[in-house]
């Protein structure tokens, strides 16, 4: 699952940056969109630093990132 835009999307504007890619790994989703570049680096971080604290939730980031790598590779846009 990918999301629509995180960065500047009103419906999310109430939470913080890096709980917008926080909340939306743990839902399940697979990629995280933001239209604001500057939001990038604040999301990784936050996605980062919880994957290393919390193993459930590395274990989400690690089936999202397989989901993503096998669609590729079923598409033959991996080498």
């Amino acid at each position: 699952m990918i999301s629509d835009d995180l960065g500047a999307a009103q419906q999310v504007a109430s939470y913080s940056v890096a709980n917008r890619a926080l909340k939306f790994i743990a839902a399940g989703g697979d990629v995280v969109l933001t239209v604001a570049s500057s939001q990038i680096a604040t999301m990784a971080a936050a996605v980062l630093a919880r994957a290393q604290s919390d193993p459930a939730f590395a274990d989400k980031v690690n089936a999202a990132a397989l989901r993503v790598l096998e669609a590729k590779q079923a598409r033959g846009l991996l080498r």
